[in-house]
């Protein structure tokens, strides 16, 4: 699993990783992954080589990031016109679309132009909206 996939899990609260055999540890939300590879872009490529949960805290099992029949991900010059398609399909407005997928509207601005993480569970949010 690398660094990017893990993003999607969800209450995880320390991750380590293994970038050319040496071992990190990073005690950030999945959320701060994107500000982080923004820095250090080769993090999101990193190997998992654990993952700590806080102990009141479960590992969310039944979210789209942890299943296996994710939706698939739509390619990035796709996804302007999907977008579009379910505006028109759903007679809605961006705003309402990002309401339903329950992100923040910027968070789907980011998704089309592909700078969050396609395995992320915003980005999983979000494809599952636009299949709907």
């Amino acid at each position: 699993m690398t660094l990017e996939e893990a993003a999607g899990l969800l209450n995880w609260h320390e991750v380590q990783v293994q970038i050319a055999g040496v071992p990190i540890t990073i005690h950030a939300a999945p959320q701060k992954l994107c500000q982080l590879a923004a820095v250090w872009p080769q993090l999101l490529s990193a190997e998992v080589t654990q993952i700590t949960v806080p102990p009141h805290m479960a590992l969310a099992t039944d979210g789209p990031a942890m299943r296996r029949d994710c939706p698939p991900t739509t390619p990035l010059d796709q996804r302007k016109s999907k977008i579009r398609d379910y505006i028109t399909r759903h007679k809605c407005t961006a705003k309402e679309l990002a309401a339903r997928a329950q992100v923040a509207e910027n968070v789907l601005y980011l998704w089309r132009l592909g700078r969050i993480p396609d395995r992320s569970a915003k980005a999983q949010r979000i494809e599952a909206e636009l299949q709907s």
